[in-house]
């Protein structure tokens, strides 16, 4: 029995309610469905180390990696008065034609982080890794967004949706097809990016570019494309927070973090103290499921991983998430690394290789 448990679109399976007393036992054996997906270099010697991230102080520099994979640096999607520049790279087998599009969405519990030097113990630096998968034939594009202290929620969603209808509206020039883009999150980023799959057509938010949020120099706030769509086909969230107001609820005995302080990452972001001065609506608006459940993930598939024994997040965010999105019919898929901390810290070298395949299984099912 595998130490990941995949639960997807044909598993019948059947978990314990998300609880307190259920965080404290790990999740029950699920049989694993990954298939035979592609196989990432040997583990002994790290996709992060294979490329190696060269030194560079000017916007956009141009550099080579193997793979025939070059990356663009320092590419500016947005600009806000009173906050530093919104960035993005761009990783990419030049002339290769249109090929899908995955958004990356670093994670620094929304308050620090970085798209190009963070490292995630299952595959190195991330820069080595963006160059990996854009050399199977995808167009790698982190992006940067504001932090808590720049700017309160929805502030972060708000700026990785600038940042898709920027790839839509430079698709061309980036060589991608504009029907096939997908985002992915580690942590903060995570959520990020499972909202941005639950608000594909929201009001709440699609209406915003109409109304100046971006694109409106009077709020201090340049972007450009905002007749594009932010809508994307696939998201994918690893160590995800999805429901703010369960965190505490959710934590097992072992659980290093709490929530519901008005010092929390949460807290921070939300611009007010969860569980006291929070108001329900300030909330539930960073809820994935709420927008789950006003039809927002029809038009995307999910896939959604933790750890059982994450010390940060309670794996039953995930869990919680996968339920409500089977129950719309929306197709999903839920990995649970068996005694993985957070970002899948503690990971065997089995666990990551499945961790992998499975990712790389699922966009190329869902983005081709």
């Amino acid at each position: 029995m595998t130490n990941v448990f995949s639960i997807g679109l044909t598993a019948l399976v059947c978990l314990a309610t998300a609880s307190a007393a259920a965080a404290q036992t790990p999740a029950p054996q699920v049989q694993t469905s990954t298939g035979k997906g592609p196989k990432m270099p040997d583990f002994e010697h790290p996709v992060g180390k294979q490329f190696t991230f060269p030194d560079f102080v000017s916007p956009q520099l141009k550099a080579q990696y193997p793979g025939n994979v070059e990356a663009t640096f320092g590419l500016t999607y947005a600009t806000i008065t009173g906050v530093r520049p919104l960035k993005l790279d761009v990783y990419r087998v030049p002339n290769m034609g249109p090929k899908p599009a995955i958004i990356f969405v670093h994670g620094g519990s929304y308050v620090n982080g970085d798209p190009k030097n963070d490292r995630n113990p299952i595959f190195g630096e991330n820069d080595g890794f963006m160059a990996y998968v854009a050399s199977r034939g995808y167009v790698v594009i982190p992006v940067t967004y504001r932090l808590a202290d720049e700017g309160k929620w929805p502030s972060q969603l708000e700026d990785v949706k600038a940042a898709i209808r920027w790839v839509r509206g430079n698709a061309a020039k980036y060589g991608v097809d504009p029907q096939r883009i997908g985002v992915w999150g580690e942590s903060a980023g995570g959520h990020i990016a499972a909202m941005i799959g639950a608000t594909c057509g929201i009001k709440e938010f699609d209406e915003q570019k109409d109304q100046g949020i971006y694109g409106n120099p009077a709020r201090g706030v340049q972007a450009k494309f905002a007749d594009q769509s932010s809508c994307v086909q696939a998201a994918v969230a690893w160590s995800a927070t999805t429901d703010f107001a369960q965190l505490d609820p959710q934590s097992a005995s072992f659980a290093r973090l709490v929530h519901n302080t008005p010092a929390s990452s949460q807290s921070r972001v939300l611009g007010c103290a969860l569980g006291t001065t929070c108001s329900s609506a300030t909330v539930e608006r960073a809820n994935v499921l709420h927008y789950v459940n006003q039809g927002g993930a029809s038009k995307t598939a999910f896939l959604l991983a933790a750890g059982t024994r994450d010390e940060a997040t309670p794996w039953q965010q995930s869990q919680e998430l996968y339920d409500g999105l089977r129950k719309r019919g929306v197709p999903a898929q839920l990995e649970l690394v068996r005694d993985a901390d957070h970002y899948f810290i503690g990971a065997s070298k089995e666990q990551s290789k499945e961790i992998l395949d499975t990712f790389f299984e699922f966009i190329q099912r869902y983005l081709g």
